[in-house]
Order: structure tokens, then sequence, then C-alpha cells
């Protein structure tokens, strides 16, 4: 290497003495750069170089780039060529597009504007010959040849490119005809034409073009300045628009001063190294300096000369190395220390000299200080809070792409499916089934026979077309082909409302899905005499293996499930109700049902049972009415309509036993209110049934019976009844009854266990007024008491049906945050999934999860509580006044009348 240096060195001088007798410029080396800037000149130089070669060849071209730069300019010649270069841009940025995006149409000739027409139809969405299209038999031709990379074009954005390529090819050969015309006068290359070519020709006379207009206003103006400055002599610069050898001379001149310059840079090298010698007290490294110094770039000494006296130096350097091997061992056992964690240490064994015979850097106790420190390294290595929170943000957004991913290849596998089945026969058919269906009506018109046939008719030309169709059961059989297994899947929703007149839907089904609650209210018998169902099942349903479950008063629900008994899915998560209102549901199943809707701050009504004692309330055996409990339940509606607070709240009022309680409110309700304040809260008034499907944030109840009226409830109806009823409402319901549970003798009663759901509607739980009490570890109580001292809205212990979350933290705008504090002791590593699922279960209704473990905790808690304010930030979630309502689930009232039919009540509790 030393020799390499030395020649350089030396052939740097001598390119310096050359430089002098040839008579090559110099270049100004004083300026900043002037090197890096030399050097970045020969590539534009170069480029100019082949324009002057271009130049030659093409007159024009010359004409043009003389007038840019200002020489020997021809206005007449510049004002003509104008006319050409203005539109050309635009022309060559469409031809780009048009060489990405492969159009394929043929010439159109004299059906231009016909084809022209077609494809702004299309374009638009619409039909390419109207509504009829008859004709155009040259055109349909045309364009059943149109192309799109390929394929033949399916959207109408596609359309609207082949419109933009017909009229791109007539701009093309419009502007190649005044190109040529122009040309003429200017002598310019002619150029050719043909329909749905790429026009290269053009392309190339652009290219041209733009690099001499480039290189005159751009290139040539900067390459102008820099030589003038950096090369003050000795260059012509005019001379360089137009001698390709001053071109050349002036790259030589570049290239000779950068390379002299460039040498100069191993001095560089060399004074690194005289550097580092100048630091060390070595005789050796005394002798190496002064041998640089002398030797290392005189002209006087050979390459031999160096390489045999460097030689010797680095022989002698090796020597040196043997001895250091006692050192080495030193540096290793300290760079594991290092590596250990103890870099102070390690750094101090290596720096500091022992002058002692006991060694103050390894004391006695040096081992359980070092044990110490390892295990706080370990456990910060294990730790992982950062990298589990950034897994946590990569998941949600993964799955945000996974459910937009889904969701558009389902659009788009739909759309497809549209396209391919959707045919101009299949489109008429659904007009004419369309028309059909709006003259049938009601079905009672002379007529409609008619057009029953006709929407027959239609249908069988148009089903197979459509994907999807909805519709009740009593019109299947009119409005689609008697055909078994025409549809791959039929699904009957509410089918536990629904019996066998919804066979002819199940025929026609090749896949079945039955939707529906065997708990909830299902068809009945009541008018059918006994008589008439033996004489019906003896007569058609002899041969049945479950003839018992065609007879009316069956749900289809219940032939489903005994007929397909091991295929049985049940639902099990709840998300309508609040707890407290659903847990009187759960008694009916057999299977656990999860409640998982914990209201929002906004929507949370406390307490959300309300029971209300009517003592004189008696139910009218003639009129089946309770007028009392109509007047109360009226009263506490009012009371809510004229609560602002409430606006918008939707309530519903249920009659427990016998639909004329249900309309007796509501025509109070409306007498009352008025219907623009009836609708205003969507009230809707009726027995179970009316209310099976739909659900409202406030329901009433009302139990019609006083003592000693009413039959004993247990049947499997009324069971389904009473379970409709009483899951209707999502945030209160209130019970108006006028009886008491001592009143009633059967505990099996359904009265009896709603009046004792009201009594006792959740678990034992804890109620306290002091909310740290129900912290489970020193770990909660920390974060509790510093999160309750900055202000913020903090519940401990907050139950989600059968989960809890240590904490929730509650903002203004129904925000909140779920905080879960995993201790090591409570949440070892076998648990980490089964709380990872809860956390998913639960993030799927809304819930946004923040955690921290015991021992990131412990070993950074201000860093803990940093990241965890900075999330609440981030959820615009602030310090509040309001407090967490700790409450109990039910409010007793007794209700009484006085002076003379006023009203009042009393709360109990």
């Amino acid at each position: 290497m030393m020799a390499a240096i030395h020649d350089d060195l030396a052939a740097s001088v001598r390119l310096s003495e050359d430089a002098k007798f040839e008579n090559i410029p110099l270049l100004a080396a004083s300026l900043e750069n002037s090197v890096e800037r030399a050097k970045a000149l020969i590539k534009p130089l170069t480029i100019m170089g082949g324009l002057l070669d271009r130049l030659n060849e093409t007159e024009w071209l010359r004409k043009l780039f003389n007038a840019w730069v200002g020489v020997h300019g021809d206005d007449e010649f510049i004002e003509m060529f104008q006319e050409l270069i203005h539109p050309l841009p635009g022309l060559i940025e469409k031809r780009a597009f048009y060489v990405k995006t492969l159009v394929e149409i043929d010439d159109p000739g004299p059906f231009k504007n016909e084809i022209d027409e077609a494809l702004a139809n299309l374009s638009g969405g619409g039909s390419a010959f109207g509504l009829f299209g008859f004709g155009h038999k040259e055109a349909k031709a045309l364009l059943a040849r149109v192309k799109i990379d390929g394929e033949y074009p399916g959207s109408h954005e596609q359309w609207e490119i082949v419109r933009n390529y017909m009229q791109f090819q007539d701009d093309v050969k419009k502007y190649m005809i005044k190109w040529n015309h122009i040309g003429e006068e200017l002598s310019l290359p002619k150029l050719s034409y043909e329909y749905g070519s790429n026009v290269k020709a053009l392309q190339a006379t652009y290219k041209d073009i733009s690099d001499a207009k480039n290189i005159a206003e751009n290139i040539w103006i900067s390459v102008k300045n820099e030589l003038c400055e950096l090369f003050p002599h000795g260059i012509s610069i005019n001379d360089l628009l137009f001698k390709r050898s001053e071109i050349n001379r002036t790259i030589k001149a570049i290239e000779l001063n950068t390379s002299r310059i460039t040498l100069g840079a191993q001095r560089l090298k060399l004074d690194d190294l005289v550097n580092k010698l100048k630091h060390s007290d070595s005789p050796v490294a005394h002798e190496m300096l002064e041998f640089i110094n002398s030797v290392i770039g005189n002209t006087s000494y050979t390459s031999d000369t160096v390489i045999k006296t460097w030689q010797d130096f680095v022989a002698e350097l090796n020597r040196l190395k043997t001895l250091v091997t006692p050192m080495n061992t030193v540096l290793r056992i300290a760079d594991k220390i290092a590596h250990s964690g103890a870099e102070q240490w390690a750094k101090a064994l290596v720096e500091t000299p022992v002058t002692e015979m006991q060694d103050p850097l390894t004391p006695s106790t040096w081992f359980d200080t070092w044990q110490w420190k390892r295990r706080s390294e370990y456990l910060k290595t294990i730790d992982g809070r950062k990298e589990l929170a950034v897994l946590a943000e990569k998941r949600m957004f993964l799955d945000q792409d996974l459910k937009r991913a889904f969701s558009d290849l389902i659009k788009v596998k739909t759309f497809i499916g549209l396209h391919l089945n959707m045919t101009e026969r299949v489109q008429g058919a659904l007009m004419r089934f369309i028309s059909a269906i709006a003259k049938i009506g009601k079905g009672t018109g002379k007529r409609a026979p008619r057009h029953k046939r006709d929407a027959y008719r239609a249908m069988q030309d148009c089903y197979a077309g459509v994907p999807c169709w909805i519709m009740p059961t009593w019109r299947i059989s009119e409005s689609l082909p008697s055909e078994f297994g025409t549809f791959d899947l039929v699904i009957i929703d509410e089918a536990s409302q629904s019996d066998i007149s919804a066979l002819p839907a199940i025929l026609r089904a090749k896949k079945l899905l039955i939707v529906g609650d065997d708990k909830q209210v299902s068809p009945t018998a009541g008018f059918i005499a006994e008589e008439k169902m033996l004489q019906l099942k003896h007569n058609f349903l002899r041969d049945q293996p479950l003839s018992e479950l065609l007879l009316p008063g069956v749900s289809i629900y219940d032939l489903a499930n005994a007929s397909f008994p091991t295929q049985r899915i049940l639902l099990k998560e709840h998300f309508r109700c609040v707890e407290p209102i659903i847990r009187f549901s759960m008694q009916f199943y057999n299977e656990a049902l999860i409640p998982l809707r914990l209201p929002k701050s906004s929507e949370r009504l406390d307490p959300p049972l309300i029971d209300v004692y009517i003592p004189d309330g008696m139910r009218d055996e003639n009129k089946k009415v309770n007028t009392l409990e109509v007047d109360a339940i009226a009263e506490e509606i009012k009371n809510i309509v004229a609560d602002p607070k409430m606006a918008g709240r939707s309530i519903g009022v249920v009659s427990l036993i016998g639909a004329q309680q249900a309309k007796a409110i509501q025509e109070k309700l409306l007498f009352d209110l008025g219907e623009d304040k009836y609708q205003a809260h969507d009230i809707a008034c009726g027995d179970a049934t009316a209310f099976q499907g739909k659900e409202k944030d406030i329901v009433f109840l009302s139990m019609v019976v006083g003592v000693g009226q009413g039959a004993v409830m247990t049947k499997r109806e009324d069971e389904q009844r009473f379970n409709v009823a009483l899951s209707r409402a999502r945030d209160r319901m209130y019970l108006y009854r006028s009886i008491e549970a001592q009143h009633l003798k059967n505990s099996n009663d359904l009265k009896f266990k709603v009046i004792h759901h009201f009594a006792n509607p959740m678990p034992v739980q804890i109620q306290t007024n002091n909310l740290i009490e129900l912290c489970e570890s020193y770990f909660e109580r920390d974060v509790f008491s510093k999160l309750t001292a900055l202000g913020y809205n903090v519940t401990p212990q907050v139950k989600v049906g059968p989960f809890s979350i240590d904490m929730v933290i509650e903002g203004d705008q129904d925000r909140r945050l779920a905080i879960e504090l995993d201790g090591d002791k409570y949440h070892p590593a076998e648990k980490w999934m089964e709380d990872w699922s809860r956390q998913r279960t639960m993030e799927r209704v809304g819930w946004k999860f923040w955690r921290c473990w015991g021992s990131s905790y412990t070993l950074s808690p201000d860093a803990c509580m940093n990241d965890l304010l900075a999330t609440l930030k981030a959820l615009q979630i602030h310090p509040s006044d309001s407090k967490a309502q700790w409450t109990v689930f039910t409010e007793h009232r007794v209700y009484k009348t006085i002076n003379k039919g006023l009203l009042q009540a009393e709360m109990e509790h």
C-alpha cells in the first residue's frame, strides 16, 4: 500500500509539470468544491456533443436551437414553428397513456359519428344504440372487436377510454396533416399516419425538440456559467455551441485537472498515518515518521526502495504484536463484561492500572452486585411492553385491512356474477315482472289473476339472473317456478313464527338455513278443533315420520330441530339489553347466554329496572283492561317525553296478558301526547307477539291482572311470550303490577318469576362508596390512585357479562378506555391466550384496551403512566368532574290514588 501511495504522489507531481507544456487550461482549484463541480460538467458537455451531431444532420432543428440560444435567430421560422409546438406536449402525454393502456379498435371510417355516439352511451352507463338498438350492423361488429389490454371493456370507465382513444387518433391525424402542410414551407421531415399506430415518429420528433430546448434554455446556461467561473482562461465558450472539437478539448481539460487534484488525495491517507504515528512514543514510530517525510512522494526514490524499507517496519511491528497477548486477554474479558451489561466496569478494567495488592475494581462483594445487576437487566429484556404495543397496533391495522379486502372481494364477485347473469333478456323479463307485480296490487281486482299469470311467466325468464330474492313465504308459490332445488341457499328468518306454510320455500332449496328461537313466540292452533287436526294427520300425513311436527301450531324451527338435531348452532353472545334486563331470559336457555353490552355514558339509564306496585289495581273482566296501570304508565311516559334528557329515546309498551290493555294505553297516549310526540319517541304498544324481532330503548311491562285474577302461567307458550316481552328493552325496563309475590302461591308462575327478577336481578356484587376498595392488588390501587389524583373518571372491576375489566376510564362524548393490569402472579404465560381471546371478544363490541404487566410497572412506573396518559390524550379522554355511578339495579315504587283520581309515586328502596 505504501508503494502505491508513493507512486501516486510522484505521478501527481509529474502530471503538474506536464500540464505546463501542453497548454491545458487550469482549474480554479481555490473555489469551493471545484473538483466535484468540474466533474459534474462532463455529463452535460457529453450531452451537448451528442446534440451537435444531431444539429449538423438536421437543418430545421439547428434553426430552432440557434433561436433559443440567441444566435442567428429566424423570427419568421420560429413564429410558424410555434404553431406546431404548442399542441405537441398534449398529444405526447396522451400517447404515453395509450402506450401503457392497450386499446384495440378498427378504423371506424364512415361510421365514425355512429361509433362515437354509441361509445358516448356506453361510457354513460347506457345501452350502445338505445333501448331497442335495431340496425347498426357494421357499428356493432366493430364494437364487438374492441379490446382494452386484451379484454372486452367491462365498465363505463373503460368505454370512456375507448372513446377518448378514437378522439386521440383523430387529433394525431389532424396534427400530422398540419405538420406536413407547414413543413413544406419550413423544410421539415414529412410524417406518415396510420390508424391505431403509436406514432413513434411523432415521439422521436418531440424528443429532438425537447432535448434541444432543454439544452438551450437550461443545460447551456448552467454549463456556460460554471465554465466561466471554473476555467477563467483558456476555453472559448461560444465555440462550444458549434464545434465538437472544442467540447472534446474542454472535457479533456476537466479530466486532467481533476485527476491531478484527486491524486493529491493520497496525501490525506498519508497524513492520517502520520497523525497516528505522532501519538506513539515507540522508537519504531519515530523512524517510520522520518521515512515518510523524507522518502514518500520523492521522485528520486524508486518503488523497490520504498517496499524494502516498509517491509522492515512491518516486521518490527509484528514482533511487537506478539508481546500484547496478556493485554488481549484483558480486553476479551472486559468485552464480555461489557456485553453482559457492565459497560463502565469493563472500561475501568481496561484503563485503570492496579497499584495495590487488593484491586479496588474486584472487591469481595463484586459477585453479589453482579447478580443484582444481571437480574435487573434480565427483567428489562423480558419486559416487551413496547413490542407488545407495536404488535397490537399492527394486528389492529391488519384486521382492518383484512375486513376491507374481504368486503371488496365480496363486492367484486357480486358485480361479476350480476354482469354474467344479467343479460338483456333477463333485464327485460325482470322489468315485466316488476310491472305485473305493481298491477296486482292487493290481488282482489278482476284483472289480478291475469297479472299474476304475467308475473309468473316473467319470473320464469328472469329468476336465474337475480342472485338474491327476499319475499314473504306466502308469495313464493305465486312468484317462483315450481322446481326442486332451484336456489343454492334458502334462509328462513324468524322460523319460530313460521309453520308448515313455509314448505314451498324449503322445497326450492339445495341448502337450508333456519334462523329462529324456539324460546320465543311460536304459531298457535288455538282456533282449530282437535278432531280437525287428527283428520288432517290421518288423511295426509299417515306415512310421514315426523307427522306430529307438520300440524298447525308447530313451527318450522321445531321441525328443523328434530330433523337435524346435530347441526344446531346456538348464538351465545347477546348485544341488545344491559345485563340486569336480559338475565331474566337466561333461565329459558340450556346453554349460557353471554351479555356483552355495557352502555356508554350517554345511553346508560340508572337504574335499569324500575318496579312499580299499584295496590288498588284490578282488571275489568269485561274490558280486560287494568285502568290504574294504564293511567300510571301513561303518566310516566308523559314525564319521559317532557324530559329534554330523554329526547330521542324510543319507547315500547307490552301487555303481558291480553292485547286489550296495550290498545287502551295506546289510545290514551295518542290523546294525551298527540301524534307528533308519539312518533318522535317511536312509541309502540302491543302484546309480546307484536314485539317479536323488535327492540326499544325503554320498555314498559303491564301485568294487567290484580289480586285473585288470572290463571297460573307455566305453559310453554307463556314462557315464549314472557321471554320476548322481557328482552326488548335496551337500557331500561319498567314493570307495572297490581299484585305482589305473596299473592301468588305457585313459585313456577311466570308472574312470580318476573316480580322476583325485579327484586333480585343480579348475582350478589360488592357495592361500596369507596371505589378503591374494589381494586384487587397493590398494582391496581396504585394506578387507580394516580389516575383519580389527576381527575380522571375511573371505575374499577367493571363487569361485562362473564368478563371483568380491571378499570374503565370514561370521558366526554362516550369515549372510554379499558385498562388491563396484568399482575405476573395471576396472569402467567399459560393464561396469555385466554386473556387475549377475551380482549378480542370485547374489541368486537367496540372496546379499546390498554395493557400493562406488573413487572413493567415495577421497573418503570413513570414510563408506564406516561404511556397510559398519552393513550388517553390520543383518544381525547380528559380529566372530568363527573364520577362513576355506582347504584342499585332496581328502583321500587308504590303508586297510590289520591284526591279524586290524582296520582303520585312514592319512592321505596
